[in-house]
């Protein structure tokens, strides 16, 4: 099975986290109450040194935060992924670039917008085959591709 993806931008909020969190936890529960799923799994968040302020730290350690007492609550299996693996696992390179990102998708067959689609679908990946039991080797590359 394919799996459907896309990308969920969240409003710009500047200091504001009360919208912000809404408008997350809203994507999110609906996300849960559609799908079903078993499991849910996110990538850590990286926090630049220098690059990142305090408002924008309190933002993304809240997503995780967040998600996985969602998951809690709804008993769903949650799951968090450091970056470098998911890059490792899928380009090839723990620093993969977006380039790199966005080329191992298209060499799986998925036409990506952006790279936010490629991370999500490296992680989906990523979850098939190290973290769901029974789904080892279901998604190979067939005789035209390279190994991730």
């Amino acid at each position: 099975v394919r799996p459907k993806f896309g990308t969920f931008k969240l409003p710009s909020t500047g200091n504001e986290i009360g919208r912000f969190a809404h408008a997350f936890d809203m994507w999110l529960s609906d996300m849960l109450t559609m799908h079903v799923p078993e499991r849910v799994v996110f990538e850590t968040s990286v926090m630049p040194a220098g690059h990142t302020t305090p408002m924008t730290i309190r933002k993304l350690t809240g997503l995780g935060w967040h998600t996985e007492f969602v998951c809690h609550r709804r008993e769903v299996i949650c799951n968090e992924v450091n970056v470098a693996t998911i890059k490792k696992f899928w380009a090839g390179n723990g620093r993969a670039k977006k380039p790199e990102m966005i080329a191992a998708a298209k060499r799986y067959g998925f036409d990506v917008k952006d790279d936010n689609q490629a991370d999500a679908l490296g992680l989906w990946h990523y979850t098939a085959e190290k973290l769901a039991p029974g789904r080892n080797g279901w998604m190979s590359l067939g005789p035209m591709g390279g190994a991730p």
